[in-house]
C-alpha cells in the first residue's frame, strides 16, 4: 500500500491536478477513460475533497491549522502532576482524538463551504483532557476532549454578542452545531 501522507496535494496528485487543468482535455477511448478514473480515485482518496472544486478550493484545508497541531506535540510530554497541583500526564490518546477531530471538521467546512477555519490553540485541560480554544474578538469557543474516550465533550461558545451557548457532544460524531459555529463566527 502507498504511503499515507499528512495531508495530500504535494507532489504527484498536484501535478495531475496541474497537467488536467493546462491540458483540458477529455479522456478519448473506453482504455483510457477507465485509467482516468482510476487516477481520480486515488486523488480523491488522497486528498478527500471533491475532484471538481474550482482550483482555488483545492488548497491544502489543514494548511492553517497544521502548525497548531504540530506545535501542540508538547502537551505529550507532559508528566504526571505537570502543573503542581496533581494533573495527570496527556495521553497520545486523548491527543489524537482532539486532532482527529479538528483535522475531520476542517475538512468537512472546506468540503462543505470552502472556509479555512481559524487555527484554536491546543492546550491541557483538567484532568488530563485537552482543550481547543478559539478566542479572537470576533467570538470564542472552547471544546474540551476527556480522557475517556466514551465520554462526551464539553463545548462552550461566545459570538461577542447575542449568543452564547454551552454544550456537550459526541466527539465520535460530526457535530453539525459545531461546524456552523466555525463557519459564521469569521
Amino acid at each position: 500500500m502507498a504511503e499515507v501522507m499528512d495531508y495530500p496535494l504535494e507532489g504527484a496528485a498536484e501535478d495531475l491536478y496541474d497537467y488536467a487543468a493546462q491540458e483540458s482535455r477529455n479522456p478519448q477511448g473506453k482504455e483510457e477513460q477507465e485509467l482516468w478514473e482510476k487516477a481520480r480515485e486515488a486523488i480523491l482518496e488522497w486528498t478527500r475533497i471533491p475532484f471538481d472544486l474550482p482550483f482555488r478550493r483545492r488548497q491544502n484545508p489543514l494548511r492553517r491549522i497544521q502548525p497548531a497541531i504540530e506545535s501542540s506535540r508538547y502537551l505529550l510530554q507532559l508528566e504526571d502532576d505537570w502543573d503542581t497541583e496533581g494533573s495527570p500526564a496527556i495521553t497520545e490518546a486523548t491527543w489524537t482524538r482532539a486532532v482527529e477531530w479538528l483535522n475531520n471538521h476542517a475538512v468537512q467546512i472546506w468540503r462543505s463551504h470552502g472556509i479555512e477555519i481559524d487555527p484554536p490553540d491546543i492546550g491541557p485541560g483538567p484532568d488530563g483532557s485537552i482543550d481547543l480554544h478559539w478566542d479572537f474578538p470576533e467570538y470564542e469557543l472552547l471544546i474540551n476532549f476527556p480522557t475517556d474516550p466514551d465520554a462526551m465533550a464539553d463545548c462552550y461558545g461566545d459570538d461577542r454578542g447575542a449568543i452564547r451557548f454551552k454544550a456537550t457532544f459526541d466527539p465520535k460524531t460530526t457535530n453539525e452545531g459545531v461546524l456552523l459555529w466555525l463557519k459564521n463566527a469569521k
